[in-house]
């Protein structure tokens, strides 16, 4: 499949103010390049792997030998007990909301989450008019910043769900265009295209989860048998296929998910590609996807410098990162398996209590899944922390974010007022809750999707 008319104008607007957010990108480059021996804090994620890499890489090719420090989670309390009385410090991927980074000296920001702001120096589009969910992700910033690896910028915009790019996003896609780095097209997006042979990548399909295939190796067989693709060696994969078959195999999983009354999950299945010419062609590395599914399994099981180790370039991380996400994909096939059958219509929304049973580290990967063919209302799932505490994670569709849905102010209100912190973007967010309010914070919450509908309604 290759790219096919343009993408509808909603998707691509700016409202930005372009020039100043730009300004700012290289006010905090020159800041940070300046500092002696500087510290990279960033997120665990996908997006805060690549755009501390992003960082680390060009912080290390001005001479400088920066230390690395990877965080779940950060707020004030954080802050004011171990950060307060050091200095160079560049937060990544989060501290756009922490007020207590203000008291650090020589400290900087670079950050695309809803805030109101910091006085210490951020490069963050929210605060230029930019949608930090939509149009650009922390590693694009990084990039915009620091003028490297437009590469690891599409990675993390893919891993932070930001595909199809656009705006700032598509900005760089075509830089690296340019650079013959990058190369968009419009296929199937499923992970394993590269990687694993028909039978597999069609039985352990996660990404999307095809309800009634994945986790069914006879129904997958079944499936190749009617595209005519069963007798293929069994090494071949997706990407082996001439396009005659590739479009046999892409016109069978639909007809089989609108037989099976799935026909929305279609609408997961195909859209823009990213292939990274600059890797191997059977590398997990080779599509943006991948490379980000790859990154959030080192994130999510606490492997933050084997991720980190993967972008630069190190010797054996990419060896080390397979046998991380080999498991990784073990505890999304069991959480998927519980989410599936534990998943309550609470009105406004759909709670997936996962409370004992699915990992914090990947309730929200969970949460994204079930909302592959859970369409019409958002996705709220809860889990429980290293701290005991209650965390929460949420996925919308761009369809309910038109219709007036904002989880990340959803969450921080709600959560909020029963003395727990939330916030994020407006179709992926996430809260804390202390322990023994969890009732209340989901009438809260309830309550607070109702009132967003109900101002965006004519």
């Amino acid at each position: 499949m290759q790219p096919g008319p343009e993408l509808p104008a909603w998707l691509g607007f700016e409202m930005g103010d372009k020039e100043r957010f730009l300004e700012k990108c290289g006010e905090l480059a020159e800041y940070a390049l300046s500092w002696d021996s500087p510290t990279v804090i960033n997120h665990f994620d996908c997006d805060g792997i690549t755009s501390g890499s992003i960082a680390v890489e060009a912080l290390r090719r001005a001479g400088k030998k920066p230390k690395v420090l990877t965080l779940k989670k950060i707020d004030d309390d954080y802050i004011n007990v171990n950060l307060v009385g050091k200095n160079e410090l560049l937060f990544v991927d989060f501290g756009g909301t922490c007020k207590s980074i203000d008291q650090i000296k020589d400290a900087a920001i670079i950050d695309h989450h809803q805030t109101e702001g910091t006085k210490t120096l951020q490069a963050n589009p929210q605060l230029h008019g930019f949608d930090g969910g939509r149009e650009i992700s922390s590693a694009g910033v990084a990039h915009l910043v620091f003028g490297v690896r437009e590469d690891l910028a599409i990675v993390g915009a893919v891993g932070d769900v930001q595909a199809p790019l656009v705006s700032l996003n598509r900005e760089i896609l075509h830089e690296a265009e340019k650079k013959g780095t990058v190369e968009a097209r419009l296929d199937l997006k499923a992970y394993g295209k590269n990687t694993r042979s028909l039978a597999v990548f069609l039985t352990y399909s996660d990404e999307p989860y095809l309800p009634g295939i994945t986790g069914n190796e006879e129904a997958s067989v079944a499936l190749l048998e009617q595209a005519g693709l069963k007798n293929k060696p069994f090494e071949t994969t997706y990407n082996d296929l001439p396009e005659n078959e590739k479009s046999a195999l892409r016109a069978a999983i639909v007809e089989y998910l609108s037989r099976s009354g799935f026909a929305g999950v279609s609408a997961d299945l195909f859209g823009e590609c990213y292939i990274l010419k600059n890797q191997p062609e059977k590398s997990e590395l080779r599509d943006a996807s991948e490379f980000s599914t790859l990154l959030n399994a080192c994130g999510r099981n606490g492997r933050f410098e084997v991720g980190m180790g993967v972008c630069l370039g190190e010797p054996g991380a990419l060896d080390t990162a397979k046998e991380i996400l080999a498991q990784h994909k073990k505890n999304l096939q069991l959480g998927i398996q519980y989410a599936s059958k534990h998943t309550t219509d609470m009105g406004e929304f759909y709670l997936i209590d996962g409370r004992g049973q699915i990992s914090d580290t990947i309730i929200g990967v969970v949460a994204g899944m079930i909302g592959t063919y859970r369409r019409d209302k958002p996705i709220l799932a809860l889990s429980i922390d290293e701290e005991g505490k209650i965390k929460v994670s949420g996925r919308a569709k761009e369809h309910m974010i038109k219709e007036g849905i904002n989880l990340g102010m959803a969450l921080k209100a709600s959560a909020g007022a029963i003395g727990g912190v939330g916030g994020g973007h407006r179709q992926a967010a996430g809260a804390s809750l202390p322990i023994g309010k969890t009732e209340e914070f989901l009438v809260l919450f309830g309550e607070k999707l109702c009132e967003q509908k109900t101002a965006q309604a004519p």
